[in-house]
Protein backbone atom coordinates (compact mmCIF):
# COMPACT_ATOMS: atom_id res chain seq x y z
CA UNK A 1 0.00 0.00 0.00
CA UNK A 2 1.50 3.31 -1.09
CA UNK A 3 0.38 6.43 0.76
CA UNK A 4 0.99 9.88 -0.63
CA UNK A 5 2.89 12.52 1.37
CA UNK A 6 -0.36 14.27 2.41
CA UNK A 7 -1.89 11.07 3.77
CA UNK A 8 1.30 10.20 5.68
CA UNK A 9 1.46 13.67 7.25
CA UNK A 10 -2.18 13.40 8.30
CA UNK A 11 -1.63 9.93 9.79
CA UNK A 12 1.45 11.20 11.62
CA UNK A 13 -0.47 14.15 13.08
CA UNK A 14 -3.28 11.89 14.23
CA UNK A 15 -0.73 9.61 15.90
CA UNK A 16 0.95 12.54 17.72
CA UNK A 17 -2.41 13.94 18.89
CA UNK A 18 -3.47 10.48 20.11
CA UNK A 19 -0.23 10.01 22.06
CA UNK A 20 -0.55 13.47 23.65
CA UNK A 21 -4.13 12.77 24.71
CA UNK A 22 -3.16 9.41 26.19
CA UNK A 23 -0.33 11.00 28.19
CA UNK A 24 -2.56 13.81 29.43
CA UNK A 25 -5.35 11.44 30.47
CA UNK A 26 -3.00 8.97 32.16
CA UNK A 27 -2.14 11.63 34.75
CA UNK A 28 -5.81 12.20 35.55
CA UNK A 29 -6.72 8.59 36.15
CA UNK A 30 -4.35 7.76 39.02
CA UNK A 31 -5.51 9.95 41.90
CA UNK A 32 -8.85 9.52 43.65
CA UNK A 33 -10.33 12.92 44.54
CA UNK A 34 -13.80 11.64 45.43
CA UNK A 35 -13.66 12.15 49.23
CA UNK A 36 -11.51 14.15 51.66
CA UNK A 37 -9.85 10.96 52.96
CA UNK A 38 -8.97 9.90 49.40
CA UNK A 39 -7.63 13.38 48.56
CA UNK A 40 -5.32 13.46 51.60
CA UNK A 41 -3.35 10.41 50.39
CA UNK A 42 0.10 11.26 49.07
CA UNK A 43 3.16 13.39 49.77
CA UNK A 44 2.59 16.85 51.26
CA UNK A 45 4.78 19.67 52.57
CA UNK A 46 3.64 21.87 55.43
CA UNK A 47 4.76 24.43 57.95
CA UNK A 48 3.44 24.72 61.45
CA UNK A 49 2.08 28.16 62.36
CA UNK A 50 4.74 28.81 65.01
CA UNK A 51 7.75 27.49 63.15
CA UNK A 52 10.01 28.16 60.27
CA UNK A 53 10.77 24.54 59.40
CA UNK A 54 9.11 22.81 56.49
CA UNK A 55 7.93 19.25 57.06
CA UNK A 56 7.15 16.45 54.64
CA UNK A 57 4.15 14.24 55.33
CA UNK A 58 3.62 10.94 53.53
CA UNK A 59 0.07 9.69 53.97
CA UNK A 60 -0.85 6.15 52.91
CA UNK A 61 -4.40 5.09 52.06
CA UNK A 62 -6.55 3.24 54.57
CA UNK A 63 -5.92 -0.51 54.56
CA UNK A 64 -9.33 -2.13 54.09
CA UNK A 65 -8.38 -5.10 56.34
CA UNK A 66 -7.22 -3.06 59.34
CA UNK A 67 -9.15 0.19 58.75
CA UNK A 68 -5.92 2.11 59.44
CA UNK A 69 -3.39 4.01 57.38
CA UNK A 70 0.16 5.17 57.98
CA UNK A 71 1.52 8.71 58.19
CA UNK A 72 5.24 9.48 58.13
CA UNK A 73 6.23 13.04 59.03
CA UNK A 74 9.81 14.07 58.34
CA UNK A 75 11.15 17.20 59.97
CA UNK A 76 14.57 18.76 60.14
CA UNK A 77 15.54 16.85 63.28
CA UNK A 78 13.12 13.94 63.59
CA UNK A 79 10.85 11.49 61.82
CA UNK A 80 7.47 10.66 63.33
CA UNK A 81 5.50 7.54 62.45
CA UNK A 82 1.75 7.60 63.03
CA UNK A 83 -1.25 5.44 62.29
CA UNK A 84 -4.65 6.92 61.56
CA UNK A 85 -8.29 6.03 61.07
CA UNK A 86 -11.04 8.07 59.48
CA UNK A 87 -13.21 9.25 62.36
CA UNK A 88 -15.67 11.23 60.22
CA UNK A 89 -15.84 13.07 56.91
CA UNK A 90 -18.19 15.03 54.71
CA UNK A 91 -17.87 12.73 51.69
CA UNK A 92 -19.10 15.39 49.28
CA UNK A 93 -17.35 18.30 50.99
CA UNK A 94 -13.94 19.11 52.43
CA UNK A 95 -14.17 18.30 56.16
CA UNK A 96 -12.27 15.29 57.51
CA UNK A 97 -11.54 14.19 61.07
CA UNK A 98 -8.99 11.46 61.73
CA UNK A 99 -8.02 9.61 64.89
CA UNK A 100 -4.23 9.47 64.90
CA UNK A 101 -1.55 8.09 67.19
CA UNK A 102 2.24 8.06 67.19
CA UNK A 103 3.33 4.45 66.66
CA UNK A 104 4.05 2.64 69.95
CA UNK A 105 2.78 5.61 72.03
CA UNK A 106 -0.92 5.06 72.82
CA UNK A 107 -0.88 8.13 75.09
CA UNK A 108 -0.61 10.32 71.97
CA UNK A 109 -3.95 9.27 70.47
CA UNK A 110 -6.09 12.21 69.44
CA UNK A 111 -8.38 13.70 66.83
CA UNK A 112 -7.14 15.97 64.04
CA UNK A 113 -9.47 17.96 61.81
CA UNK A 114 -8.65 18.82 58.22
CA UNK A 115 -10.19 20.79 55.39
CA UNK A 116 -9.02 19.11 52.19
CA UNK A 117 -9.57 21.18 49.03
CA UNK A 118 -11.71 19.49 46.40
CA UNK A 119 -8.91 19.79 43.83
CA UNK A 120 -6.64 17.86 46.24
CA UNK A 121 -3.82 20.39 46.04
CA UNK A 122 -4.04 21.93 49.52
CA UNK A 123 -5.38 21.28 52.99
CA UNK A 124 -5.31 22.85 56.43
CA UNK A 125 -5.57 21.32 59.88
CA UNK A 126 -7.03 22.51 63.16
CA UNK A 127 -3.59 23.68 64.36
CA UNK A 128 -3.34 26.16 61.47
CA UNK A 129 -0.81 24.21 59.39
CA UNK A 130 -1.15 24.69 55.65
CA UNK A 131 -0.35 21.64 53.52
CA UNK A 132 0.65 21.70 49.84
CA UNK A 133 0.36 18.56 47.71
CA UNK A 134 3.65 17.39 46.16
CA UNK A 135 3.07 14.00 44.54
CA UNK A 136 1.46 10.59 45.01
CA UNK A 137 4.28 9.02 47.08
CA UNK A 138 2.99 7.47 50.30
CA UNK A 139 6.43 6.57 51.71
CA UNK A 140 9.66 8.56 51.88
Amino acid sequence: MNLGKGAMKKSFRILIVTICLMLALSGCVGRDLSTPSARMVGHWTFEQPVGVDTYNAYIAPIDQNTSTGDITIIGKEETIYQTYQVYSQDKEGEALTIRNMIVDRPDTEGLSEFLVAKDGLSMTDNSGSIFTYVDDKTKP
